[in-house]
């Protein structure tokens, strides 16, 4: 009777099942435990009676013991997710289509969810789409139901998200839809359909981690038919020999020795026409085919392995020979110049040998013409380093030539070739392996070409050489963009009057998802430490983000007036400064606010932490004060702007700068208070 008393229930939880509920509280158990009598309760029960009485209410016996009760808990998530069913839009479930009934429904819904109440949303959002079968609208029930950590229910309505835009035709959305899906439950169901809408969409190369993925699913689910299968596919898309390698292990596992045979023979043989001065190779082949009991196929590799080294040492002799006739032609300054085209004719290099030659250098002939520069870039495949400084007759062509022919180059020297343009300069991004650039003197290279070897991490140098041009435009807000802050992985992040936040690809130039929720302007965003996006905004409130859903995973709630400015602590807590003339320090762990600082007689606009743990605010009221946040008292006021104070920074000698509408920044020693 104690127990019932301190763990009365305040609500009817009769609609759970007897065997779910706890015999003390009456609620469905979150955390079920057992004794060694056999009865089970909700752990913090059993913990209460065994610090006190130590008394079995069920038995009356005394027990010593107790342990969580995996098997009861499992159970129980079962009737969880049986009894806590998803709504899937349209029919049957709309009423009508009534978009304006739907619409107040999902006002009083958005709410409830920023006052946290998400049962209350949930109810609301169940209205509202009575009256909508949009997938706008369904999509915040969705995310909302993605907040409250049932997994399954999660999978569900994301799932149903995506069908519903899928029907529409909306197949972005879709896809991200199915994506969000997969957080919550990884299935072949979900992975089909993501890999059928990238491929409606004509992104084939996106569906390849997708079929990589349900490949390894079938595997683990020993459904080796639909595992080859898929394998298959990705190798048809990407000629990856290494998929070959996979398919023979799964032929082997199913008993049919004879494709496992030959797929694997084919591995080997694509390895070969991919690297045949792969040494290795030869050998494995030849053991794999001696494993096999083949053996004139495996003398044939052995004999092709011997051709090879052959001419890797004659191409060594060539290649010295070849060397002093272009010393000598180099001395030669009176004698008409003999061309690499004759030089080559001259000395019958085989295509073997021209494999072997990786590195050329032009610096010294500066009167090279692009026909006799096409000629050796068409006959060496394997070229990882050119040097054209000075070369001031080659133009776009050649490089065009050696876009096309040597995408594994390495190194590429371009310094005084002023006829090369932007446009040629552009093409050698599609180097993959392009990783040392010289542009020294190249006229009007444009600065997005730039930015997109910088993208691709080629180090380049640009001494004397000429830019133009704004380096992208990103475009899809429809208000003022308030704020902008770098994310990680080339992401940027943009907050708007438009009420959402952007997600931008910077190496793509492309929007990748938007971020809704704020009912009013976004002001100010911040990446947080854990890689969260924490948004401020004129609704009052914060909103804290994972960037990779683009899931609200919180929001706080409190400030009276619009969230100015937001600045992250070093223990991981938030600092915001508001309209309503106070700043607030949040948990962002529990969402609770922690301390309230008031001072400030106009509006708070900017805040910054400093070196020694405190903070600096800055106001409408043209003051700045500094705050210890330990005891939340002020410790001084900086006075000397006539202006507003928007903005603050602490600099590196520990000394603190202001901007001002006055027209002027200030920089103040946080010691003495005054303006140096």
């Amino acid at each position: 009777s104690e127990a019932q008393e301190r763990f009365r229930p305040t609500s009817d939880f009769s609609n759970i099942p007897p065997q779910y509920r706890c015999p003390v509280t009456q609620k469905l158990m979150e955390d079920p435990f057992s004794n060694e009598l056999g009865s089970t309760y909700e752990k913090r029960v059993l913990e209460d009676l065994l610090n006190t009485s130590r008394i079995d209410p069920l038995t009356g016996e005394t027990f010593q013991h107790i342990f969580p009760n995996k098997t009861v808990k499992q159970l129980i998530l079962e009737w969880k997710n049986q009894n806590m069913e998803i709504i899937i839009p349209g029919e049957p479930f709309m009423i009508e289509r009534n978009l304006k009934i739907a619409a107040r429904f999902l006002n009083t819904a958005r709410e409830f969810e920023s006052d946290k109440k998400f049962a209350e949303a949930e109810n609301y959002y169940h209205q509202a789409l009575k009256y909508s079968d949009r997938g706008e609208d369904y999509q915040g029930y969705a995310e909302l139901v993605g907040m409250t950590g049932n997994a399954e229910r999660a999978y569900k309505a994301f799932f149903a998200l995506g069908v519903l835009y899928l029907n529409s035709n909306q197949l972005p959305e879709a896809k991200e839809s199915y994506v969000k899906a997969k957080q919550f439950r990884v299935c072949e169901e979900v992975l089909d359909s993501i890999i059928k809408v990238c491929q409606q969409q004509g992104e084939l190369n996106e569906s390849i981690p997708f079929l990589k993925e349900l490949a390894s699913l079938y595997m683990e689910q020993n459904n080796l038919t639909e595992a080859s299968r898929i394998l298959e596919e990705i190798f048809e898309m990407t000629q990856d020999e290494n998929l070959l390698d996979q398919l023979a292990k799964i032929y082997a596992k199913q008993n049919d020795s004879s494709k496992a045979f030959e797929t694997q023979k084919r591995s080997y043989e694509l390895k070969l026409r991919v690297d045949p001065y792969q040494l290795s190779y030869y050998s494995e082949f030849r053991r794999f085919l001696k494993g096999h009991q083949k053996f004139s196929e495996a003398a044939e590799v052995k004999q092709q392995l011997l051709i090879v080294l052959k001419n890797c040492k004659s191409v060594l002799e060539t290649n010295r020979q070849m060397s002093q006739q272009t010393l000598t032609l180099e001395r030669q300054s009176k004698i008409e110049r003999q061309t690499i085209q004759d030089l080559v004719k001259k000395n019958q290099l085989l295509s073997i040998i021209d494999l072997l030659v990786t590195s050329l250098d032009f610096s010294s002939r500066p009167n090279i013409t692009d026909d006799e520069l096409i000629s050796v870039i068409e006959r060496i495949p394997n070229l990882k380093s050119l040097n054209l400084e000075g070369c001031a007759l080659i133009t776009d062509r050649s490089l065009q030539i050696l876009a096309e022919k040597h995408k594994g180059l390495k190194k590429l020297f371009l310094g005084q070739c002023t006829q090369i343009t932007d446009g040629a300069v552009n093409c050698l991004i599609d180097f993959v392996a392009l990783k040392k650039l010289g542009l020294d003197s190249i006229p009007d290279i444009q600065l997005s070409t730039i930015r997109k070897l910088l993208l691709k991490g080629i180090s380049f140098s640009t001494k004397g050489a000429s830019f133009s041009e704004c380096i992208t435009t990103l475009s899809g807000h429809t208000h003022a963009v308030s704020s902008v802050t770098q994310l990680r992985s080339k992401l940027l992040a943009s907050g708007s009057g438009d009420k959402t936040i952007k997600i931008w690809d910077t190496s793509k130039d492309v929007c990748v998802a938007t971020l809704t929720g704020h009912t009013s302007n976004v002001w100010p965003i911040i990446q947080l430490s854990d890689g969260r996006l924490a948004s401020g905004s004129d609704d009052k409130t914060i909103k804290l983000w994972d960037v990779a859903t683009g899931i609200c995973g919180g929001t706080l709630t409190g400030h009276t007036n619009c969230v100015c400015a937001i600045v992250q602590l070093n223990d991981g807590r938030l600092v915001s400064g508001s309209y309503d003339h106070t700043i607030k320090l949040w948990n962002t762990l529990t969402g609770f606010n922690e301390l309230t600082l008031t001072g400030h007689a106009s509006p708070v606009l900017s805040v910054t932490k400093l070196s020694d743990g405190r903070l600096a605010s800055g106001s409408f009221d043209k003051t700045i004060k500094i705050w210890n946040l330990k005891t939340g008292i002020c410790e001084s006021t900086l006075i000397g702007h006539t202006g507003y104070v928007w903005s603050l920074v602490q600099l590196n000698d520990g000394s603190l700068a202001s901007g001002s509408n006055d027209a002027t920044i200030k920089i103040w020693n946080i010691i003495s208070g005054l303006c140096e």
